[in-house]
């Protein structure tokens, strides 16, 4: 059962262009993050970046609709306390930015040059939010390991790829909950 403070990695079941060049450049299944809110009038809701950071009814977009395939990952070490404080701090710092859609050259650029052995950091253009961000925020609200994890990765530096091969790699901080084809 999907819950509030969830987080999801997705992808399109019929990509388009923007879909897959995310999921080229990054090396990546997934094209797409978001993050479980607690409920709004009764329903479970995600927060996003698409052409802005929203708030979306889960049901709706993800289940009803079937467009994307997704996993869902839950902080194991987040108290019910700690997810609410995280999400109310993230809806208020992160809902309604617009998209950050010059961010994307510097993940292609990154991509490219890393396959010639140079690694940048520090994204050229971080104004906006891309949902990566979005995800990025929540981890560092949640605080203690879920932050310092976090601030490795860099807020304008982690792509969904990126963040899955953390939650990957921290079995002790998150637990696979439900995965969609």
């Amino acid at each position: 059962m999907i819950i509030s403070g969830d987080i999801g990695f997705a992808g399109k079941r019929k990509s388009t262009f923007y879909s897959r060049a995310v999921k080229w450049f990054t090396k990546s299944r997934w094209s797409h993050n978001f993050v479980v809110m607690p409920k709004f009038i009764g329903e479970l809701c995600v927060l996003e970046a698409e052409v802005n950071v929203v708030l979306r009814l889960f049901e709706k977009e993800y289940v009803e609709k079937n467009n994307d395939y997704y996993e869902v990952w839950r902080p194991k070490k987040a108290t019910p306390k700690e997810i609410v404080d995280a999400a109310r701090e993230s809806f208020k710092t992160d809902a309604g930015e617009i998209y950050g859609f010059m961010q994307i050259p510097w993940f292609a650029a990154r991509s490219l040059l890393s396959r010639v052995g140079i690694n940048l950091s520090k994204n050229w253009f971080p104004s906006g939010e891309i949902c990566s961000e979005t995800l990025w925020g929540y981890l560092y609200n949640l605080g203690g390991e879920y932050r310092l994890e976090a601030e490795k990765l860099g807020e304008n530096e982690c792509s969904p790829q990126d963040l899955y091969d953390l939650v990957k790699k921290r079995e002790d901080l998150f637990s696979f909950v439900y995965m969609r084809e």
